[in-house]
């Protein structure tokens, strides 16, 4: 008896896949390449929902018999090859190839054509009557839909051999080094599919046939696991960003105390439109926070009278010197300006320098958020003057 994954292990990755489609169509379609990434997976689910033993069961009792195990694994065959011309599509995406979506699928359907012209229609429901067809018939199936295999296979191979001599990143190099090994390893494989199709077509049954059957039944589970792993990471990356438990989301929750403190006092600041949906909109939003933080700062820094000499006082025998007596200053600072402007005074000092010096936004969030947590304490040591959160 071949071997044969069990349905524990395969309904679980198609309904998985189609969770995941969803999501992803509902929320990552904004670049080109995640809509083709999503074409991909979508064409890959479809596949394998024909290939699960259970929902190809379904399909046939739900269409009253007319879809017949055997044609619905063919149809899951011949809709690999627009999963392979998506393939394509989407590689050229990703290192700006111009390929034209037209003459891809276009050639994805002429294969899918002539292969049921040639091979005719499976029949009966055994899922792998394709490969039981009398006569030369099967081979021409096969046949027809090797050329577009090949094609990607060796754009595939020629994109990574161009992007490991282009990228100085050894860990990019590596990538594209896996992604090679791929493409290579796709050649012998096609190769051999097509020489046991030959081989069956004349009458011979033996190792080869047989583990070519067993590798087109069964690897479609290993595309489809590692399609979903790739899928998955933007989708947990959005989740995280939604749920608040992602990096930027704690450094936009321990800023949101100073940013509401600063644009209180200075509401022209705030940015007013509309916030675009993207797959980096928690760095955006964290940017947008950072930088009305930093243009109320500069307002402010007109209003920030010297402290009186006891609030000095106070603050040094409070601190230790470093970062934190300078952040508790910074924050004493905004305070007693916030309350200057707010009060009504004008601007007549010479502003400050600036709050952080960072070179990169992680870093300016991560000197606010110091300041930040000082604000309590400054509000304290100002004498209640600012405005309460």
């Amino acid at each position: 008896m071949s071997f044969m994954l069990p349905t524990a292990v395969t309904l679980p990755l198609v309904v998985t896949a189609w969770l995941l489609l969803a999501i992803r169509l509902a929320r990552l379609r904004i670049t080109l390449v995640d809509r083709r990434f999503n074409v991909v997976l979508a064409l890959l689910t479809g596949i394998a929902t024909t290939h699960e033993t259970t929902l190809r069961r379904l399909i046939t009792v739900l269409t009253a018999g007319y879809l017949e195990g055997g044609l619905i694994y063919q149809l899951g065959v011949v809709g690999f090859m627009f999963t392979t011309a998506a393939t394509l599509l989407l590689v050229a995406a990703v290192v700006k190839s111009p390929y034209s979506p037209v003459l891809v699928y276009g050639i994805a359907c002429a294969c899918c054509a002539i292969a049921l012209l040639v091979g005719g229609v499976a029949k009966g429901p055994n899922p792998e009557a394709i490969y039981h067809q009398a006569g030369w018939g099967q081979f021409g199936f096969w046949l027809a839909l090797a050329p577009l295999s090949y094609w990607v296979a060796w754009f595939l191979a020629r994109t990574c051999l161009t992007e490991i001599r282009r990228q100085p990143d050894r860990r990019d190099r590596l990538l594209h080094t896996l992604v090679l090994a791929v493409a290579c390893i796709a050649f012998p494989v096609l190769s051999a599919a097509l020489a046991a199709s030959a081989l069956r077509a004349s009458g011979c049954e033996n190792w080869l046939t047989h583990a070519q059957l067993v590798l087109d039944r069964e690897a479609i589970w290993g595309q489809v696991f590692g399609v979903l792993v790739i899928g998955a990471v933007p989708v947990l990356s959005w989740l995280l960003d939604l749920t608040g438990f992602d990096a930027l989301s704690r450094h936009r929750k321990r800023l949101l105390p100073l940013w509401f403190e600063l644009t209180t006092a200075c509401p022209e600041i705030v940015h007013r439109t509309a916030t675009p949906v993207a797959a980096d909109q928690g760095r955006y939003l964290l940017h947008r926070m950072v930088i009305e933080i930093l243009d109320s700062a500069r307002i402010l820094a007109g209003y920030a009278t010297p402290a009186p000499q006891r609030l000095q006082d106070e603050i040094i025998a409070t601190t230790s010197r470093g970062p934190e007596r300078d952040a508790l200053c910074a924050a004493v600072r905004l305070v007693r300006a916030c309350a200057a402007k707010k009060g009504g005074a004008s601007p007549s000092v010479v502003g400050a320098g600036p709050l952080c010096t960072g070179d990169s936004l992680l870093t300016e969030a991560t000197q606010l958020s110091a300041i930040a947590a000082q604000l309590p304490r400054a509000r304290a040591l100002a004498g209640g003057a600012a405005v309460t959160v």
